[in-house]
């Protein structure tokens, strides 16, 4: 995504609507004016997953690299 303002606010609004939450952010800053963002949520379900990785992929400036769901042993 771009290193710009308001780029992280695009992935917070989805994340509201979704009523999901972030447990860890990390961002690293690339040569070309990007930013890498790994994002750790709190649990969530299947659903918002799905939801999740629709959205950001409708996004125009985010590229979604990968996303997974750790299964809980229990």
């Amino acid at each position: 995504m771009p290193d710009v303002p308001g780029e992280m606010l695009k992935v917070t609004k989805i994340m509201t609507d979704i009523k999901a939450s972030f447990s860890q952010i990390i961002q690293t800053k690339n040569p070309d004016q990007t930013a890498r963002v790994v994002i750790i949520t709190h649990d969530m379900s299947k659903e918002q997953l799905a939801q999740l990785t629709e959205r950001l992929r409708q996004t125009q400036t985010i590229e979604l690299l990968a996303a997974y769901k750790v299964m809980d042993k229990g």
